[in-house]
């Protein structure tokens, strides 16, 4: 087994841009010419979770999405894991960052400002 690190990013909705692309998928942002910013976003959770050895990324964000949703933990306090939430996947070496989208996840690139990969 292997543990991985993770962190939860919202839209931030106090913000004009957080409350017009909340729960937005990905292909709404292509089309209106729109990269996702993290000062758009705020930082809202942070955990591990157990997966085996060289599992399939879209795996371990499967389950981390089901454990967000579905067997949420006591000190989760943020809406259910959605579409337009960032999981970024924490490594000693990096960081990478998903969009969580309609159907699947999207990588996202840089550290500030993200462009589509």
């Amino acid at each position: 087994m292997e543990t991985v690190h993770y962190k939860i990013y919202q839209l931030d909705r106090s913000k004009p841009f957080g409350k017009e692309y909340v729960f937005t998928n990905s292909q709404a942002w292509i089309e209106n010419n729109k990269n996702v910013n993290l000062d758009d976003y705020e930082f809202v959770y942070e955990s591990t979770i157990e997966v085996n050895d060289y599992e399939r990324t879209d795996i371990v964000l499967d389950n981390i999405y089901t454990k967000l949703n579905f067997n949420k933990p006591d000190d989760y306090h943020c809406h259910s894991l959605s579409v337009s939430d960032i999981i970024a996947i924490v490594s000693e070496n990096e960081t990478i960052f998903y969009f969580v989208d309609s159907m699947g996840y999207k990588t996202v690139a840089r550290m500030t400002i993200y462009n589509w990969v």
